[in-house]
């Protein structure tokens, strides 16, 4: 995975972290999902519209 992705999920998860005041799974379930979904998106350009929202 890129590091650019992973340094960006890191400093979403600590935004995520510091807003919640919490290190719930809720929150970071939403960093992951974007992390993933940037990781599709670089790897796999023809399945975008198959990516859940």
């Amino acid at each position: 995975m890129s590091q650019m992705l992973i340094q960006n999920y890191l400093a979403e998860l600590d935004r995520l972290r510091r807003i919640s005041g919490t290190n719930s799974e809720l929150v970071i379930r939403e960093a992951f999902k974007d992390l993933l979904k940037g990781y599709a998106r670089a790897h796999h350009p023809c399945n975008i519209c198959a990516i859940a929202t």
